[in-house]
């Protein structure tokens, strides 16, 4: 029931994100071509398929805040007290998603770990887009200490890394 991510229907490369497994499977394999595994998937599927539990998920209040992520891509449990997955409401079925992705593992791929910001917009609550918020295709430049992202009256800032990544999350006009 996974959507593809970052897809742009009509383009010559419809699967435009090397960030998830339902978009770019075959990322990993333009940086080492003897891979044959494919991207990791993203928090917003983890949750979805029961692999992320929702005490793994911080969503950020109307006044906003700050959260420290752990990988989205490790094991979590409901008892380890950790986040892995940060949302922003946009509006009625429009979400943001803050994960972090190192990389290592499946998405040993990308130049750099960082944060990824994505839209996620829910239709009769179903998913029906999730597009990448920072850089452009394959998406791989991630937000690093010090960078942020504005989008849809909220900025995303990455403020410290150390264990985990905080990342702050303020409203703006």
């Amino acid at each position: 029931g996974w959507i593809h991510s970052a897809f742009v229907a009509g383009a010559a490369e419809p699967y435009q994100s090397a960030l998830d497994l339902m978009s770019d499977s075959a990322a990993p394999r333009v940086i080492s071509p003897e891979r044959r595994d494919g991207p990791d998937v993203l928090a917003i599927d983890r949750l979805l398929a029961n692999w992320l539990p929702e005490s793994a998920v911080w969503v950020a209040p109307a006044t906003g805040g700050s959260v420290a992520l752990q990988p989205s891509t490790g094991a979590a449990t409901a008892a380890d007290g950790t986040t892995r997955l940060a949302t922003v409401v946009l509006s009625a079925g429009n979400y943001l998603t803050i994960e972090w992705l190192p990389a290592e593992g499946f998405n040993a791929h990308l130049p750099a770990g960082g944060i990824a910001v994505h839209l996620v917009e829910v239709v009769d609550g179903a998913v029906r887009s999730i597009t990448p918020i920072v850089g452009a295709a394959p998406f791989t430049e991630l937000l690093q200490v010090g960078e942020s992202v504005d989008y849809g009256g909220w900025r995303i800032a990455v403020v410290a890394a150390d264990t985990a990544i905080t990342v702050s999350v303020t409203a703006v006009a």
